[in-house]
């Protein structure tokens, strides 16, 4: 199952993507966007140089608060923010 971590916004507003295979079953990819869901459907985009992420997994983007993963979630968002690659300026 492949995993896309989205960052957009910030001071000089760029997106950056990056993409990750994992072995999980739709049970787990569900419990680990529980776990990262944003609490608010606030965008940061709204607040002045903000920075937003989204998660795209089965085919659902969903905002995400990239500081609320733990154990195996937050090594895969590590690996994910390290191989994040500019795809839009």
């Amino acid at each position: 199952m492949k995993i896309k971590l989205v960052q957009s916004g910030g001071f000089l507003p760029v997106t950056k993507e990056a993409v990750t295979d994992v072995d999980w079953t739709k049970e787990e990819s569900k419990k680990f966007l529980n776990e990262i869901a944003a609490d608010d459907k606030k965008k940061s985009s709204q607040v002045r140089d903000g920075i937003d992420h989204t998660i795209e997994i089965d085919n659902k983007e969903v905002p995400v608060d990239l500081e609320k993963a733990s154990g195996k979630y937050a090594e895969v968002i590590d690996h994910l923010r390290k191989n994040l690659k500019i795809v839009k300026t």
